[in-house]
């Protein structure tokens, strides 16, 4: 039975990171994110929630091996798929753009994912 929830927290993980990449990649008349947002830059948090649940993912997936060099690798991880998908959408992508404010909601999404999943392992 544990071995079956380390294989669903494994495909949690690796089915979040395809939800972001197929909405991240997604033509933006698709995605009305922008018409329905409660407050200017609101997308942001929406960066920012993504990122954290990545992190919190994959973390979780390798929990009993989680030091302090693996939350590094980890991180480093999640934000270089970040910023991957942000060149795609900045190079590839004819209605999706480059943004270093997504970059910033991602890198501190998943920092936050990280202080909270110490918080909770503690």
């Amino acid at each position: 039975m544990r071995t079956l929830f380390r294989k669903l927290e494994k495909s949690l993980a690796v089915i979040w990171a395809i939800v972001i990449f197929a909405v991240s990649v997604m033509p933006s008349d698709n995605i009305s994110i922008e018409s329905n947002m409660l407050f200017p830059h609101a997308d942001k948090v929406v960066h920012f929630g993504m990122y954290f649940i990545l992190q919190l993912l994959f973390m979780r997936y390798d929990s009993s091996e989680v030091k302090g060099k693996n939350k590094v690798i980890i991180f480093i991880l999640v934000v270089s798929y970040g910023f991957i998908i942000e060149l795609i959408q900045g190079y590839f992508l004819v209605d999706r753009f480059f943004e270093n404010y997504d970059i910033i909601a991602n890198i501190t999404g998943a920092l936050m994912g990280i202080l909270f999943f110490n918080r909770i392992k503690s």
